[in-house]
């Protein structure tokens, strides 16, 4: 039986090698194709990271660019602000120069007139600095108020401040009055002004 039996096991050996040799090769391919499945899956998990890095980043610079442009427009707003408050402080510190101005007489007149529409018929009194008392009274006899007297009062800054006899009713026709009544009309000529010389 040696005899007959020795192919038959020589023929197993070689079967038994080639099916472990079969396994082994197919292990390593598992092995293999496990290995190259978890590297995508780590790569597409770095690449979803570097993506959302990326994203966020790009989320904190447009955070970053919006703070950058609110705190500027800001600081124009401030400084174009500050800009006017300086104007418009020379404009009334240099209100009391213009006394001797030519043009005093028709301005104050006519601001006179406007107040005088306000108040009721009857008595009226206008308070007045000293430079502007002339004035006044002659603007009192145009509007037909011969019967208004005129006081001189140096808190009044320059222009007039027409009033009922009782003082009940006063309507303020100083230019400080004027200049602080048309600050937003001239604010925007002057932010144009401004602006248009910066450029």
């Amino acid at each position: 039986m040696g005899a007959d039996t020795a192919p038959l096991l020589e023929q197993l050996r070689r079967d038994a090698a080639a099916a472990a040799s079969e396994r082994r090769a197919q292990a390593q391919r598992e092995a293999s194709t496990r290995l190259e499945e978890a590297k995508a899956r780590a790569g597409a998990r770095r690449a979803t990271k570097l993506a959302e890095r990326a994203r966020s980043d790009e989320r904190a610079l447009e955070a970053a660019k919006a703070e950058a442009a609110q705190r500027m427009a800001k600081e124009l707003l401030a400084a174009r602000a500050a800009a006017l408050e300086k104007v418009f402080a020379r404009a009334h510190a240099h209100l009391e120069a213009q006394a001797a101005h030519p043009r005093l007489g028709d301005e104050l007149s006519a601001a006179l007139a406007e107040a005088l529409t306000y108040l009721p018929d009857g008595a009226v009194a206008v308070r007045c600095p000293a430079a502007a008392m002339e004035i006044a009274r002659a603007a009192l006899r145009s509007a037909g108020r011969r019967d208004a007297l005129v006081r001189e009062d140096a808190s009044v800054p320059l222009g007039a401040i027409a009033e009922t006899a009782d003082g009940a009713i006063a309507v303020d026709a100083t230019f400080a009055r004027r200049l602080v009544r048309r600050r937003p009309q001239l604010s925007i000529s002057l932010v144009a002004r401004l602006e248009g010389g910066a450029r």
